[in-house]
């Protein structure tokens, strides 16, 4: 019972009740694991709770000395200790990660095509883009979250002098327009780079 307890807090505590030690420090060890990795953990409880069962059915109750008794209560109140402070050190960098690589990234794309079909019934409307960002989003409070990309950054927007052809650039993870992480949205008609420059729209 004690040691089906110990497994259920951290697996492999129960197999320190009863001197498995190599396979402990491995059930614990994938426990840390498994605290980022949660499909893991999946896999560990089952195994670890199946096999202390097992153990128990074969093997006697363990006796142990003081110092023994000691180290398995030191290591059940570290553990979770250094689960605590592995997840406070690493979970921001986990959480960066996934947002400027899966969720801001979906995110622009929306976000973008959604101001393009704005501008491109702005255009239909005045036979012209405009001039500004702002004039689209004025008057609309569902528009005001355009003012900045995913980042919190304001997006970039030019057009030419006649307003006929427009780009719209989110600067992407780095901040900096005219890296290879811009997302870039134009009008439907395809401009060259060179045409671009010429047109005064190139960012």
């Amino acid at each position: 019972m004690l040691a089906t307890l110990l497994t259920i807090i951290i697996p492999g505590l129960g197999h320190l009740y009863y001197g498995h030690n190599k396979k402990a420090f491995l059930l614990i060890g994938l426990s840390i694991v498994g605290a980022y990795f949660i499909p893991l953990l999946l896999f560990v409880y089952p195994y670890a709770l199946y096999d202390i069962w097992k153990i128990s059915k074969k093997s006697p109750k363990p006796k142990f000395n003081k110092s023994e008794a000691i180290q398995i209560v030191v290591i059940g109140l570290i553990t979770p200790i250094i689960l605590v402070i592995m997840g406070a050190i690493s979970i921001p960098f986990i959480v960066n990660y996934y947002q400027n690589n899966i969720l801001f990234p979906k995110k622009v794309q929306i976000e973008g095509f959604e101001i393009v079909r704005a501008l491109e019934r702005y255009h239909k409307s005045y036979g012209q883009f405009p001039e500004n960002l702002a004039k689209l989003i004025e008057g609309n409070p569902l528009r005001q979250r355009w003012r900045n990309d995913p980042w919190r950054r304001p997006y970039y927007y030019k057009t030419n002098e006649l307003r006929d052809f427009y780009i719209l650039v989110s600067s992407g993870p780095d901040g900096l327009v005219g890296t290879a992480d811009d997302y870039i949205f134009k009008n439907e008609t395809e401009i060259t780079g060179s045409e671009k420059r010429r047109q005064g729209v190139s960012p």
